[in-house]
């Protein structure tokens, strides 16, 4: 089983001899992951729960390694109890994308109805389109040729994709990554996420996050969050650099993926918990990367009562976990194009913040791989954000900062229900025509 620590800096983790340097680890019990390279989270963290007993507010670093069973989890948690190097032990969960494996496999509507209903024709004609912004599709993956060949023009930044394919990185991944980046197989969910995504903003340039592959396991596509965590702190590092640049460009992340039940997870309470702790290393980097400007999208999740994914083992309440409960996000649940909601979208409360989630955007129709639906929330979240990003064209974090975006689609949403929220649909459906006029009213 995957942990995560989180430790204090005692050594230059700049150093190549990193690893021996971790000398006041009591590490007898636990195997480190030397391929997962230490990820720094700077002031930002503070824990103090059951076992650690403290709060902290240092910087501190990121690593990763497994241990053999629960008995050696508990030793090696017992033994690091006091120990002042470690601030926290954290589960690391399985992920896997919020793709659609209902057995209702007849698309609603198409992707060309989707931009009438939302009217991206008048976004586009007011020059919201996708200029300058990143979208970051964190996922399995996207086929490039797949796209042109749907009649897409998609832009691909691979120095800022993860892996990245920086000159500077060992030549073996540098090679294994740069053939694989942008060239991933037709039917991977991260194809159709960008697909939908550029629908909406067709000159967005995309940036190839792949942290869920296949395994020999069941389900088959799956991923750990400690790649998510690695992924972020790529995306953290790019727009740190894009702030102190003259030349600004938005960035957007799209994660069409998560927990889908309990037992992926430690439980509630747990010391190793993710689903309910807000001082887990990735729902804090989600924190961070948020506060520099940087709009974030979350599926809510395929588990709705009325038909929940098998993946789901029958748990269908309070099935928002983790950060796509957060609070600094955007949670996206699923409609059809008649403004019927999917009875596979996760309900509400989130575990995080109990508003969850956010909004609906449409799902179910015939899209990138015609016959078959783009489905799951894993779609309504790629949908919500080519219109964030379009938006972003014109509306830059510096002129709106996420906050006051997340705030205003809220508001401009149509309401599908007579209460202002509700936990099946959140403050409602995304609606462009009054979002745009609640920014011409900003704008003047």
């Amino acid at each position: 089983m995957n942990t995560i620590s989180d430790i204090k800096p005692t050594f230059d983790s700049g150093d190549s001899s990193f690893f021996p340097k971790i000398t006041d680890l009591e590490i007898a019990d636990f195997c480190l992951d030397k391929n997962y390279k230490p990820i720094r989270l700077e002031n930002s963290y503070k824990r103090e729960s059951a076992g650690f007993g403290r709060q902290e507010t240092t910087d501190s670093y990121i690593i990763r390694g497994h241990v053999k069973n629960e008995e050696q989890l508990k030793t090696f948690i017992n033994k690091n109890k006091d120990n002042a190097n470690i601030i926290g032990i954290f589960s690391d969960p399985y992920i896997a994308c919020f793709s659609c494996t209902s057995s209702f496999n007849t698309p609603i509507g198409d992707h060309n109805e989707v931009m009438n209903l939302l009217n991206i024709p008048q976004l586009h004609l007011q020059k919201m389109d996708g200029s300058n912004v990143f979208v970051a599709i964190v996922d399995t993956g996207i086929n490039l040729n797949h796209l042109k060949s749907r009649g897409k023009k998609p832009k691909l930044n691979k120095n800022h994709s993860f892996p990245n394919t920086n000159l500077f990185s060992q030549i073996f991944e540098w090679l294994r990554t740069l053939f694989r980046l942008g060239s991933a197989s037709v039917d991977h969910h991260g194809t159709m996420c960008a697909f939908n995504v550029l629908n909406i903003a067709p000159h967005c340039t995309l940036l190839d996050h792949s942290i869920i592959g296949e395994l020999d396991t069941e389900p088959k596509m799956l991923g750990l969050l400690s790649d998510a965590i690695q992924s972020y702190d790529v995306l953290l590092k790019l727009r740190k650099k894009q702030n102190n640049s003259p030349k600004q460009w938005a960035l957007v992340v799209n994660n069409s993926w998560g927990m889908y039940n309990p037992n992926w997870d430690y439980p509630v309470g747990d010391i190793l918990n993710y689903s309910n702790d807000p001082t887990h290393p990735f729902n804090l980097i989600v924190e961070k990367l948020e506060g520099e400007g940087v709009d974030i999208l979350f599926a809510a999740g395929n588990c709705g009562e009325e038909n929940p994914d098998y993946r789901c083992e029958d748990f269908t309440d309070n099935t928002i976990y983790g950060a796509n409960s957060h609070p600094n996000i955007l949670s996206i649940a699923a409609v059809n194009v008649n403004k019927e909601r999917l009875g596979y979208s996760s309900k509400g409360p989130g575990r995080l913040e109990d508003k969850k989630p956010d909004l609906c955007a449409y799902s179910h129709f015939e899209g990138s791989r015609p016959p078959a639906p783009d489905g799951g929330t894993s779609t309504a979240c790629a949908v919500a954000t080519g219109v964030v990003a379009a938006i972003r064209s014109k509306y830059p974090p510096s002129v709106l900062s996420p906050a006051q975006l997340r705030q205003l689609l809220r508001e401009t949403a149509e309401k599908l229900v007579q209460n202002d929220f509700d936990y099946s649909h959140g403050y409602g459906l995304i609606n462009v025509d009054n979002l745009l006029e609640a920014l011409d009213e900003i704008q003047s």
